[in-house]
């Protein structure tokens, strides 16, 4: 049999690796779409919000429908009005829920 806290145990380690492959994969996603890697920011407090900024900024366009966000970007970058529309329409949904 298993002994006590085995169950404890791999409930644990399963959480804690879920914890880190979804910290993983949004980290790589803000590191290939922002080039977040570049950023030389030596103030952790600045770091910490861009960090924050550029995951609002995926999940947002995420949420928008869109499955490429790199396309997403370039597409933003062609028609700032894009971009603009996408975050009011987001903030208005964030009201009206």
């Amino acid at each position: 049999g298993h002994q006590p806290g085995h169950a404890a145990a791999m409930h644990m380690g399963r959480a804690t690796r879920n914890h880190w492959q979804v910290e993983n994969n949004v980290h790589w996603l803000r590191d290939a779409v922002c080039d977040e890697d570049a950023c030389r920011s030596s103030d952790p407090n600045s770091a910490s919000a861009l960090a924050l900024l550029r995951t609002a900024l995926l999940a947002t366009v995420l949420a928008s429908g869109r499955e490429s966000l790199t396309q997403a970007l370039e597409e933003f970058a062609a028609d700032r009005h894009l971009a603009v529309a996408l975050i009011a329409n987001q903030r208005l949904a964030l009201l009206l829920a």
